[in-house]
């Protein structure tokens, strides 16, 4: 994530600064989520190749401690979809997922000083089926982090 400007750029900035108030855009969302992520190490996901110019990104990573799997699920498509992960791989059972989502009605939504509640923002926590593969919902237009513990 590389901006020109920080604040003001309508559209990709992490903060606008109109003389209203000032609004967190989806991507200063985004940056205020990640400044507090507990991923630290990044995982290689088999059979997936990063990349700028796909609608879906998936990252994996673990926490400090090696006891919490994070992963981002990140949808700039119209087209809602779902990725499953095979978890068995990892050595470690985990029981639990916390979701926190952010999603859009378009690619071109704004959150502005006059509106509320352009951009949704939603968590909660979910058990995990057991055997390791689990399938997670990638809704159109969102971001999505899942702790898995």
């Amino acid at each position: 994530m590389c901006f020109n400007n920080l604040a003001n750029t309508s559209g990709q900035s992490c903060i606008e600064t109109p003389k209203e108030e000032i609004v967190l855009p989806f991507c200063g969302l985004i940056y205020e989520r990640m400044s507090r992520t507990e991923a630290k190490w990044p995982l290689k996901i088999s059979e997936y190749e990063p990349t700028s110019r796909k609608p879906i990104e998936i990252q994996a990573a673990w926490n400090m401690d090696r006891r919490k799997l994070v992963i981002y699920l990140v949808n700039r498509s119209h087209e809602g979809t779902f990725a499953s992960f095979d978890l068995s791989a990892l050595g470690k059972t985990f029981t639990q997922a916390f979701f926190y989502k952010m999603s859009a009605a378009s690619g071109a939504t704004q959150e502005t000083a006059k509106s509320k509640g352009n951009l949704k923002l939603e968590s909660r926590y979910l058990p995990l089926a057991p055997g390791g593969i689990n399938t997670f919902e990638i809704p159109p237009f969102s971001f999505t982090e899942v702790s898995l513990q």
